[in-house]
């Protein structure tokens, strides 16, 4: 595969497709997205489940939620203390009690 400047693109498999070690650097971050799209309907939504470990002030979770309707974009956006919990054993992210993707 190669990009518009015809440079090689890496091609991963699934081993990325499950949360990641950790780098160093505070702002590191690994998340999953989940967007989607009702054409019929005009409506749709983004969500993303972050994991933020190394902030300075503790490691959080970061929740996104983004519904596009015609009549506007209603955007959530919560920040939460992550948890050993949050860590799923699939190696997929937990933000909470009620918000899990495995």
């Amino acid at each position: 595969m190669k990009s518009t400047e015809s440079r090689d693109l890496p091609i991963y498999g699934d081993e990325v497709h499950i949360r990641q070690k950790p780098g160093k650097q505070e702002s590191w971050q690994d998340s999953v997205v989940l967007a989607w799209w009702d054409e019929g309907n005009s409506i749709g939504c983004s969500h993303r489940i972050g994991h933020k470990p190394n902030l300075a002030d503790g490691p959080k979770v970061a929740l996104w939620n983004n519904l596009i309707t015609p009549e506007g974009i209603y955007k959530n956006v919560q920040h939460r203390p992550l948890r050993d919990a949050d860590l799923l054993a699939s190696g997929g992210y937990g933000g909470g009690d009620e918000t899990e993707c495995s």
